[in-house]
């Protein structure tokens, strides 16, 4: 997904009317300094619970860390709704969520984030030690105790699933509790958001 980051704040800051956040394409710096401003712009225009439209498949884990750190000091409710695909962080990100949900044509899967090293932990690796990997395994272990939680299927088998990138759809995601509901389409609403945001980009061209 080729995204204009300057037109897509302008378009997530106009959804912010309607209770919507989006997370689309990868998720990395750009898509987190536009969300984490969304969720406090939300929080100081007085919104109790805001909805974050997903359609992602996933990216860095700093980026995940950082959306979710802001999720939960902003104090606000969040549901989440994927709009097509929630892979990898975006699924932990979903699983985040007060609510979850899905159309019923989306496709779930849990995965291992992307990790950076640094020059520091580049370093490190090159001086034999072994902390920058077990930094990173902590991490993703953390996040898959965290699904495990949420949803009741053991870390093991979450590795399993991880290991076999296997995909589910909505309604197998739903069976293996990864949602609290399937629905059949987008609100109108937020159809009706997302194609007027299409004609402003378009009449600006």
């Amino acid at each position: 997904m080729i995204i204009e980051w300057p037109e897509f704040r302008k378009m997530a800051l106009k959804l912010i009317d309607g209770g919507y956040i989006p997370i689309f394409g990868e998720m990395n710096e750009q898509l987190e300094e536009v969300v984490i401003e969304c969720i406090f712009v939300s929080k100081n225009t007085g919104k109790k619970s805001m909805t974050l439209l997903i359609n992602s498949t996933g990216g860095w884990n700093l980026t995940y860390a950082a959306i979710k750190a802001a999720m939960i000091e902003s104090g606000l409710e969040f549901n989440g709704l994927v709009m097509g695909r929630a892979f990898s962080n975006a699924f932990n990100l979903l699983q985040q969520c007060d609510t979850r949900s899905a159309v019923e044509d989306a496709s779930l899967m849990f995965h291992w984030g992307n990790s950076r090293l640094g020059n520091q932990e580049l370093a490190a690796l090159i001086a034999g030690e072994t902390w920058p990997v077990e930094h990173a395994l902590a991490i993703e272990l953390m996040t898959a105790e965290q699904v495990s939680r949420r949803t009741g299927l053991s870390v093991e088998k979450l590795k399993e699933f991880a290991l076999y990138e296997r995909s589910f759809t909505a309604q197998q995601a739903f069976e293996m509790k990864f949602l609290d509901q399937v629905i059949r389409n987008l609100p109108k609403k937020v159809q009706q958001m997302l194609e007027d945001g299409k004609k402003d980009r378009k009449s600006k061209r």
